[in-house]
């Protein structure tokens, strides 16, 4: 038997129904726990939707219903076959990533091919972005330590697996992204343009990087910390990147939790100061950053053209010599903020 727990938004969804069987659920999961907890009776689980990306995948907490002493699980059902996931974090477990690691990954338990489930451990930790968040500076130097010395183990001795982005690749996206700006109109999509030229201008001088292993969404949701360890994880965009990138998506991504609950996108930017780790050269993130202003603003311009014209004009910063500096977009005065001590 299988409870599965929705939101009223996600239950009226056909295309959630019909991404997975329940039954066929049920029954797959009765059968894991049977091989890997020793389970002689039939088991009853509890499934609840913690996201569901339409069309992509959907991500399942999932517990037995009948109080027994097991861990409970990840589920992620894709709506294309992924067993390649399965098998990086595998390799990354073999890389030294594993569970008992000072740097680790969740492991991999199962990839159930008919359902295109991948399921693996339930990691017990608290959230970088929920220490961001709080109010105690010293864990949130230890956050922001312990997510870039994670960053730089994995660029280090991670596996180069999968897809290579590179960044000719990312600038015709971005060119797209540019495109679909344009009929808003107004500041936002002027700002655009103009951080497109800037990029555009500098793209010649990049590419003599070495792509290295990526995690394609590293951010303060993704990085866990526990009293011992630090865990990365959402997969499912790995592949190999300029090492740029993952710290640009880091640094914008935290920019954008300061910018939306602590009023200020220049709330956090202390914290780069005491964060090492990787250095890519303050050129390759310089560009990387700009171009994740412009699709990460167009996904909130949106329906927040506000928000999203204020964090275009200030948010592309350039990660130089261990520190966040202003570029202030173009150095266009409007929308200026002092970007001091934010502490």
């Amino acid at each position: 038997m299988l409870e599965l727990i929705t939101t009223p938004v996600d239950r009226e969804n056909p295309a959630l129904a019909a991404l997975f069987d329940q039954e066929e659920l049920a029954r797959e999961l009765d059968l894991f726990t049977h091989a890997h907890w020793k389970s002689d009776s039939p088991q009853g689980f509890r499934a609840r939707v913690l996201r569901w990306h339409t069309g992509n995948r959907c991500t399942l907490e999932i517990a037995l219903m009948n109080g027994a002493m097991s861990p409970d699980l990840i589920g992620k059902i894709y709506a294309v076959e992924r067993p390649d996931i399965y098998e990086y974090l595998g390799e990354l477990e073999r890389a030294g990533f594993d569970r008992t690691s000072k740097f680790s990954t969740p492991q991999a338990l199962a990839y159930v091919p008919s359902l295109r489930l991948l399921l693996q451990e339930k990691v017990q930790g608290l959230a970088v972005r929920e220490v961001f968040l709080g109010t105690d500076p010293h864990l949130q130097v230890e956050a922001a330590r312990r997510s870039a010395l994670w960053l730089a183990r994995f660029q280090d001795v991670g596996p180069k697996r999968g897809p290579v982005t590179s960044p000719q690749a990312q600038f015709a996206q971005l060119e797209r992204w540019v495109g679909r700006l344009a009929p808003l109109g107004g500041l936002l999509a002027e700002k655009s343009k103009e951080l497109f030229r800037r990029l555009q201008a500098e793209l010649p001088k990049l590419g003599g990087t070495e792509g290295l292993a990526g995690h394609g969404s590293y951010s303060p949701d993704h990085v866990l910390l526990t009293n011992s360890q630090t865990v990365t994880i959402d997969w499912d965009g790995y592949d190999v990147a300029d090492p740029a990138r993952d710290v640009a998506r880091f640094v914008v991504a935290t920019e954008r939790l300061a910018l939306g609950h602590l009023h200020s996108i220049c709330a956090l930017n202390w914290l780069a100061d005491v964060a090492p780790g990787a250095r890519p050269s303050p050129l390759d993130l310089r560009a990387q950053l700009v171009g994740r202003c412009i699709p990460r603003n167009l996904r909130r311009g949106e329906g927040h053209r506000d928000i999203a014209a204020t964090s275009l004009l200030q948010g592309c910063d350039v990660f130089e010599a261990g520190q966040v500096l202003r570029d202030e977009g173009s150095g266009s005065p409007v929308g200026k903020e002092s970007c001091g001590d934010a502490r």
